[in-house]
């Protein structure tokens, strides 16, 4: 009979977990390397548009594009919610410098 112990099966979950992971299109790594706009990438990845994005966050589209297009600050909220909507961690959002 085999027996397993704690630390095998820590080892056997973190496999599965690891075979879960989301990769992504070198095309979405390369926008976001070259500065590109961080919601607009994700929300283009996740096939969302402007309009439907914005309304399903509770922002106009005006405030989600000029938000885009500005790499603007963006509200812890604002973040949140998107966030969740594009299904990613609200870090991952915001633009490097």
């Amino acid at each position: 009979m085999l027996s397993l112990c704690s630390d095998d099966l820590a080892d056997i979950a973190s496999a599965k977990d690891a075979r879960h992971e989301e990769t992504f299109p070198a095309e979405f790594v390369d926008r976001l390397l070259a500065g590109e706009s961080p919601i607009r990438v994700w929300r283009q990845h996740r096939g969302f548009s402007l309009q439907d994005l914005a309304q399903r966050a509770g922002t106009t589209e005006q405030d989600l594009h000029r938000i885009e297009k500005e790499n603007s600050e963006l509200d812890s909220d604002l973040c949140q919610r998107l966030a969740r909507l594009l299904d990613c961690d609200p870090e991952d959002l915001l633009a490097c410098d």
